[in-house]
């Protein structure tokens, strides 16, 4: 194993990258009142057909017929949602949000929750929101948690999260990496001594790497595992200190390499955090990115194509009125997940889950539309059992991802005129500011 892989394997048997220091960004937000809202951000891959999450007894307006805003009360949810149907009255499903920003493509990598375009996650332009949202509590012990799984099963992957401009998070997708690094050096002092003296040797390892390398300009990536290892080390002294009411138990799910298994073990490693206040802010990214979102979930009763093909399959017909067996093979996907979304909600108190997919509205998408689901309890959210239609890319009233993304910024306790980047050919008034119909 070269120098380079075995600092990225010892960087994810760390957790390196998943939790680092605030961005400047929250230095101008407003004060953060400890025991606030947990965020739960949960991102699929391959597209998210609007048809897919639509509630029975409302009208569905296909695209080039939105002309206007408008509201409907939810009476009934699709197989995809029926899991959480116990919170029918405390979502909001919003439909029309356009993110042509985001650039498209198979997937708007770190942009689907930064606004901005990230060109395949090789321009990292800011922070993104579940970062923001996490690390304005500095009383937790992590900022934010990323897990998820990719289709070539890599322990670490860099996809979906930044807490700034060209410092993206790594995404953990070993379940038992995950799990050693939130509970491992719970009341176990020999691991927590193991751990700081394999610390101290990679620091060294990294400084004669970066001497080797000889330019007068550190490799970012070097630069962020040796900050990532010092804070690593003070962080399993405060976790060797915890007590929790509830951890999770190592089961063999743990272990699998079965994707319908390991997000099962994710979502409870997730659970146990933001139940436990070692985190405000957890995501899990579905086989985010592009590199990444070949998984497959054929364990599953009554799928039997790999997410690719479904995501492919989703484009043709999506807007039919008579769903295609196809759509109901990626509505069982869907349906596994809300499964997992529900008993989380039912274990974490003041939890707020946002729904949506790296790849908008369809596989190879342009970003025309963006569908989410954003269910649970914010006091600053209007979370009543609505459907909200905006209005289409060009029409009056139009509104884009980088206001939907302010929006959930602004109930959070962060304060900012616009959030990601502003196209010049979209008007200014559908980015900049908020989503009155959101907000409480």
């Amino acid at each position: 194993m070269n120098r380079r892989h075995f600092l990225q394997s010892s960087a994810a048997a760390l957790g390196a990258g998943m939790f680092s220091p605030l961005s400047s960004l929250l230095a101008a937000t407003t004060p953060v009142v400890p025991g606030r809202t947990k965020y739960l951000f949960v991102v699929e891959s391959n597209g998210l057909p609007g048809r897919q999450i639509h509630p029975s007894g409302v009208p569905f307006i296909p695209l080039g017929k939105r002309e206007t805003f408008r509201e409907y009360k939810i009476k009934g949810l699709p197989m995809a949602l029926e899991p959480i149907g116990d919170y029918m009255d405390k979502m909001c499903i919003v439909q029309g949000i356009t993110g042509r920003v985001c650039g498209g493509g198979h997937s708007n990598d770190h942009g689907t929750l930064g606004s901005y375009n990230a060109r395949d996650g090789r321009l990292i332009a800011g922070p993104t929101i579940d970062y923001l949202l996490g690390a304005q509590n500095r009383e937790r012990i992590f900022e934010n948690v990323v897990l998820g799984i990719n289709g070539n099963n890599k322990d670490v992957v860099f996809n979906l999260s930044a807490e700034g401009a060209d410092r993206p998070i790594a995404t953990i997708c070993n379940p038992v990496t995950a799990y050693n690094r939130l509970f491992g050096a719970l009341g176990n002092p020999d691991e927590i001594a193991r751990d700081r003296a394999l610390i101290e040797y990679l620091k060294g390892d990294i400084d004669r790497s970066q001497q080797e390398l000889g330019t007068s300009k550190p490799d970012w990536k070097l630069q962020k595992y040796r900050e990532a290892f010092e804070a690593i080390d003070k962080r399993n002294s405060r976790i060797g200190g915890l007590k929790l009411d509830h951890i999770p138990k190592l089961t063999d799910k743990y272990r699998s390499e079965d994707h319908v298994q390991m997000l099962d073990a994710h979502f409870e490693i997730a659970s146990a955090a933001l139940s436990g206040n070692l985190t405000d802010s957890a995501t899990i990214a579905v086989g985010v990115g592009f590199e990444h979102f070949i998984i497959n979930m054929e364990s599953l009763e009554g799928v039997h194509t790999p997410r690719h093909g479904l995501g492919h399959a989703n484009m043709k017909g999506r807007d039919s009125l008579v769903p295609q067996e196809s759509h109901e093979e990626a509505a069982r996907v869907r349906r596994y997940l809300f499964k997992l979304i529900a008993r989380t909600l039912g274990e974490v108190d003041n939890l707020v889950v946002v729904y949506t997919s790296d790849a908008a509205e369809k596989h190879h998408s342009n970003g025309e539309e963006w569908p989410h689901v954003i269910v649970g309890n914010q006091p600053n959210l209007r979370l009543d059992g609505r459907y909200l239609y905006y209005p289409e890319d060009g029409k009056d009233g139009q509104r884009t991802l980088n206001a939907l993304h302010n929006t959930l910024l602004r109930a959070g306790g962060i304060e900012m005129d616009s959030f990601g980047q502003l196209v010049k050919t979209v008007p200014m008034a559908a980015q900049v500011g908020t989503l009155p119909e959101l907000l409480a």
